[in-house]
């Protein structure tokens, strides 16, 4: 990595270093992930408790969500329910095509 210090004058000056992988991997990053994986759960968990109120049943955010698509993208299906039709039709039919 490279620093570039520009002072109040406008000069530059500037300075190298090695980046640590272990520093970069190590414990805070860990931290990160657990804090990732809590914030996504809460978000699914918030999808099902409100989705019947946008005419979808838990059974289909759990299709939606087995298949693959984030609680991002769900989210956003729920603002549109033409995008949110053709998407469980597009799985329930996938998900027939693979069971025959």
């Amino acid at each position: 990595g490279t620093i570039l210090k520009i002072d109040r004058y406008g000069f530059l000056s500037g300075s190298t270093f090695e980046v640590q992988e272990s520093f970069r991997f190590g414990k805070w990053a860990d931290w990160y992930d657990e804090l990732e994986e809590e914030y996504y759960t809460q978000q699914e968990e918030l999808l099902l408790e409100m989705c019947s109120c946008y005419g979808v049943t838990e059974e289909d955010v759990l299709l939606l969500l087995d298949y693959g698509y984030s609680a991002d993208e769900i989210e956003e299906m729920l603002c549109d329910s033409n995008l949110l039709l053709e998407t469980l039709c597009a799985v329930r039919c996938e998900e027939e095509f693979c069971c025959e």
